[in-house]
């Protein structure tokens, strides 16, 4: 049968619960006057699209779960506000949870596609191997910073020895403020890299005169930058040595 009433589940009805969860042709649940009746259990399904519970007395309404595709719902009378809110919420979150599963999973999908397509060309006719192509990714973005990292080091080096050059006596002031730069940027403790912020401005002052403030900021800024290459050609050149020896 593919509607199903109260007076025909007997045989599944324990005083307060009652369960049809081995109905799943079902498309219409109809519950004649049960006050007692607290709690229906079914069978996921996406035949039933009508529901009458409205002579019972359920109020866990989690069973809305498995009925994706329920068109008409009706209630329990009393306390109906609380009651269709209630239910309402748990089906609509049911149906929330299976549209992000669903984009997670084609995210995933979509992710491997790329992945395949990497691959494909690093390794065209050779079965898929993440490894090996993580690998060679690391290795090809190295070499790419190998260059960035002299170029810029250079045009540093360049800056530092122009502000030198302007500072005169107070040339030391320059690689003071540059080391504390760098103490700062090694520092993830709050305090001590506003302590170290606090000093560089004051080398700063005994500089003025001889360096712009332009000057100054953009030196630190270039050798951030030389440091946060050095440091990400680091890491790579770590984990293309830590590949190579899990792979003897």
């Amino acid at each position: 049968s593919k509607e199903i009433k109260a007076n025909n589940a007997k045989n599944k009805y324990f005083g307060e619960h009652l369960d049809l969860s081995e109905y799943s042709n079902l498309t219409k649940v109809v519950l004649g006057l049960s006050s007692h009746l607290t709690s229906l259990k079914l069978a996921h399904s996406n035949k039933i699209t009508f529901i009458n519970i409205s002579g019972t007395g359920i109020d866990n309404f989690s069973f809305l779960a498995h009925t994706p595709n329920l068109q008409s719902l009706w209630l329990p009378q009393a306390g109906d506000h609380a009651y269709i809110a209630k239910a309402f919420r748990e089906k609509q979150q049911f149906a929330i949870f299976q549209q992000e599963n669903q984009a997670y999973q084609q995210t995933i999908n979509d992710q491997q596609s790329q992945i395949d397509d990497l691959s494909n060309i690093a390794f065209p006719n050779k079965p898929y191997n993440f490894l090996k192509l993580k690998q060679d990714i690391i290795r090809l973005k190295a070499q790419e910073l190998e260059p960035q990292v002299r170029n810029e080091t250079t045009k540093l080096v360049q800056l530092i020895s122009e502000a030198k050059n302007k500072s005169g006596n107070l040339s030391y002031i320059v690689d003071l403020i540059l080391e504390t730069q760098k103490q700062i940027l090694q520092n993830s403790n709050i305090a001590q890299r506003d302590k170290l912020s606090g000093k560089i401005e004051a080398y700063q002052t005994l500089l003025v005169g001889s360096l712009t403030e332009e000057e100054l900021q953009t030196l630190l800024n270039k050798q951030t930058e030389v440091q946060e290459l050095e440091n990400h050609l680091e890491s790579l050149q770590q984990n293309l040595n830590i590949n190579e020896q899990n792979q003897l």
